[in-house]
């Protein structure tokens, strides 16, 4: 197996703690790491694969990137290298079946994830250790408030100004925006999402499936809730 493909390994590891929301993601103890390689590799990692003895062997070969202090009991890792994978995971458009799972506010139904078949899937009770996080209300507000706060500054027009807090008020999708923030809250609406189905599979202790549609996917025959706005 190449060296760099144990690289990209490393850094989407780093990315999903990223992801968690976690403030020191950067850091990570050789267990968690190792957990995380398992995660995305659907239990299959093994440094053997990639010529060496064993993780830290391998993690050692990678200074480039990652900085290892053997000093601390268990040996910690940072991570300094620039992230290359994250523009690409953000490229595109969330999977329809798990863009639904995660921001239908209005069906009432549960999305329980389907590993056997790699599918999101709407059902009327889920099992709790299989229900995808499907945004709550109180959520949802946080993040238009997030992004409210984080635009009101650039924008130059008060009558955009007026009408981006007008959006915030009334609940309305992305539609309901100034015509320049449109997009903005696409791709903000976009990173919530992945950040926080990266957080649940890794969480679960899942492989981490690809959450972006393939190239000539097929549109999905169903949109979110309006609540949530357009955006993927």
């Amino acid at each position: 197996m190449p060296a760099d493909g144990f690289k990209e390994l490393l850094e989407r590891a780093f990315l999903a703690a990223r992801a968690s929301g976690k403030r020191d993601w950067n850091r990570m103890i050789v267990p968690v790491l190792r957990n995380r390689l398992l995660q995305l590799t659907d239990h299959g990692f093994t440094a053997e694969a990639f010529g060496a003895r064993s993780l830290l062997e391998l993690v050692e070969r990678h200074g480039d990137v990652v900085a290892l202090d053997r000093a601390s009991t268990p040996p910690v890792l940072e991570w300094r290298g620039p992230l290359t994978l994250a523009g690409a995971a953000m490229a595109g458009r969330v999977r329809p079946d798990l863009w639904r799972a995660a921001l239908d506010l209005t069906s009432g139904l549960h999305y329980a994830w389907d590993a056997a078949a790699g599918l999101a899937r709407p059902v009327e009770h889920a099992d709790p250790a299989r229900r995808l996080p499907t945004v709550d209300a109180a959520t949802l507000a946080t993040w238009r408030h997030a992004f409210v706060d984080a635009q009101a500054a650039v924008l130059p027009d008060p009558r955009d100004q007026q009408r981006l807090h007008a959006w915030l008020e009334t609940a309305l999708g992305g539609q309901g925006l100034p015509g320049a923030l449109r997009k903005r809250w696409s791709e903000y609406l976009k990173r919530e999402v992945i950040a926080r189905l990266t957080a649940w599979f890794a969480d679960a202790g899942l492989a981490i499936p690809d959450l972006m549609e393939a190239p000539g996917e097929p549109p999905p025959d169903a949109t979110p809730s309006a609540t949530a706005g357009a955006g993927r």
